[in-house]
């Protein structure tokens, strides 16, 4: 398998050790489109539109996809930690339970996406628009949400610390966000393997 292009020899896979006992896999023909790099992938989705794309439970760790236009994918359970997605079309896409550790979501598209138990720790979700998403569940653990717009977001026990960094005026308790507590999350989600 190639790297995509700037990855620094990283190489998508079509599984990955995050989710035990997950038996879905991603389509190896996507993951192979995606691997030429943003510009064949996105040109891909204008000629395939009524086709949803699955990633489920790929390794996209490190990868580099700015202004990628993966709305309505399917990355449940993918690992995309440290990935950068800047400007990327997320709308309406599947990113339940995904881990998006220290990853660049900053000015990402995000309506509609949902973000149930995603791990969003240390990510960087500036400028991000996350209106009408579903983060129930996540961990925003240290990640920054400044001028993102939560508007109509579904957060009710969405896990943030106190270094949390939110919109100007945000509340997260007036939304059913839970502080994190004293107890760590477990290895697995902490490292994103």
């Amino acid at each position: 398998m190639t790297a995509p292009p700037n990855s620094s020899k990283t190489v998508a896979t079509a599984s990955h050790r995050n989710r035990p006992g997950n038996i879905a896999m991603a389509n190896e023909e996507h993951l192979g489109i995606l691997r030429q790099g943003v510009e064949a992938w996105n040109t891909w989705r204008r000629d395939n539109r009524d086709t949803r794309p699955d990633f489920r439970g790929a390794n996209l760790r490190l990868h580099i996809l700015p202004g990628a236009d993966l709305r309505q994918v399917n990355l449940n359970g993918a690992n995309l930690r440290q990935a950068s997605l800047c400007g990327a079309s997320l709308y309406q896409a599947n990113l339940r339970g995904a881990v998006l550790r220290q990853a660049n979501l900053r000015d990402a598209d995000l309506r509609l996406s949902d973000l149930r138990g995603a791990v969003l720790l240390q990510a960087d979700l500036c400028g991000a628009d996350l209106r009408q998403a579903d983060l129930r569940g996540a961990h925003l653990n240290r990640a920054d949400l400044t001028g993102a717009n939560l508007t109509g977001a579904r957060l009710d026990r969405t896990v943030y610390s106190v270094d949390t960094r939110f919109p100007e005026a945000f509340d997260p308790t007036r939304h059913g966000m839970s502080l994190e507590q004293e107890t760590p999350l477990p290895r697995s989600v902490r490292e994103g393997t």
